[in-house]
């Protein structure tokens, strides 16, 4: 600025306007903070002094003077806060933006791990559906007839070859307490079931039961007890096997 004054002023006779030396100041206020741009106020002022007011190449200023610089100095600080404001505003706007852009590029990380979650978490149902469909296929294949019962002892499941052989539906076996077993054996079948849901231990029996044709059959039973990390049993298991044939035998 006191340069471009100098040149100013030998070219043309006039000192340079005020608004030069504001600009410097600005710029050095908002590149480099409140106090630089004190710092360049007081120096402008010196230059300004020194240069541009009779007597030059002198710090001696005369009193009319004083004035003439005291409202620059007010006029400079009024720059140097305003810059100073704005570079701290442009400062915390570009450190928002930058958590910003942080903050979307974690989203964007999370949720590509969402995603590659989402897919693997879809394969192991899918693993999943397809192991439960093999196994339902599975038990209801197999020549034999199996069950499962809650812990207290009902019915919540028969397969197809329970099914079949009764020719009774599943809601239908839920809803009875003794599955299609003799009048003859259900007294006995239903005491010692009651005793081994309440001891835990696994039961095994003979019995007859009815089939789809209304004659009945010999079978022999077999439960045995689920058990959960605590030892208390979460489901029985039963399969029977048709010994008709033995019972025809013996």
């Amino acid at each position: 600025a006191v340069i471009g004054g100098l040149v100013f002023h030998r070219m043309s006779g006039f000192a340079p306007t005020t608004s030069l030396f504001f600009c410097g100041i600005m710029f050095v206020a908002w590149f480099s903070g409140t106090a630089p741009g004190i710092v360049a106020t007081a120096l402008t002022i010196l230059a300004f002094d020194y240069f541009f007011l009779p007597p030059f190449n002198s710090f001696a200023l005369p009193p009319k003077d004083i004035p003439q610089l005291f409202v620059f100095a007010i006029g400079a600080s009024f720059v140097v806060t305003l810059c100073a404001a704005q570079r701290r505003s442009a400062d915390a706007l570009k450190r928002v933006r930058d958590e910003q852009k942080v903050a979307l590029l974690q989203l964007e990380h999370a949720n590509e791990t969402l995603r590659g979650e989402n897919a693997e978490l879809k394969l192991a149902e899918e693993r999943a559906r397809r192991a439960e469909e093999i196994l339902r296929v599975t038990v209801d294949t197999i020549p034999v007839l199996v069950a499962r019962y809650s812990p207290t002892g009902e019915n919540e499941f028969v397969n197809q070859a329970w099914r079949t052989y009764t020719g009774r539906s599943q809601e239908m076996f839920e809803d009875r307490g003794i599955l299609n077993a003799h009048p003859d054996d259900r007294a006995r079948i239903d005491r010692a079931w009651r005793h081994h849901v309440e001891t835990g231990e696994a039961f095994e029996t003979e019995q007859r039961l009815l089939r789809s044709d209304g004659e009945y059959y010999w079978y022999s039973l077999r439960r045995v007890p689920l058990h959960n990390e605590s030892g208390d049993v979460i489901a029985w298991y039963s399969v029977g096997y048709d010994i008709e044939y033995i019972k025809r035998a013996e």
